[in-house]
């Protein structure tokens, strides 16, 4: 887990470099966005072991590029969203 925290912030780092205010334009935005991406990763992991199922192998489901592509998909879907919600 410590090492997905280091990613979420490295990715407001990321955010702010850029400087998107939506995500990272004040303080209360940035712990939005902070407490958004960690429960996205607590949230994946019981996901991942839901599909584990699908596979011959538990390993496999981690390792597929399938479930990569999905994991990146619902995690743009939910980018996209904080952003529309952000600029009504």
């Amino acid at each position: 887990m410590g090492t997905y925290v280091v990613v979420a912030l490295l990715s407001l780092g990321v955010f702010a470099a850029y400087g998107d205010r939506a995500t990272v334009g004040s303080v209360e935005q940035a712990l939005g966005t902070f407490g958004l991406l960690l429960a996205y990763g607590a949230a994946v992991i019981p996901l991942a072991y839901c599909y584990s199922f699908s596979f011959s192998s538990p390993s496999a489901a981690q390792a597929r590029p399938q479930m990569l592509l999905l994991n990146t998909f619902v995690g743009t879907i939910c980018r996209s969203h904080l952003t529309a919600c952000h600029t009504q």
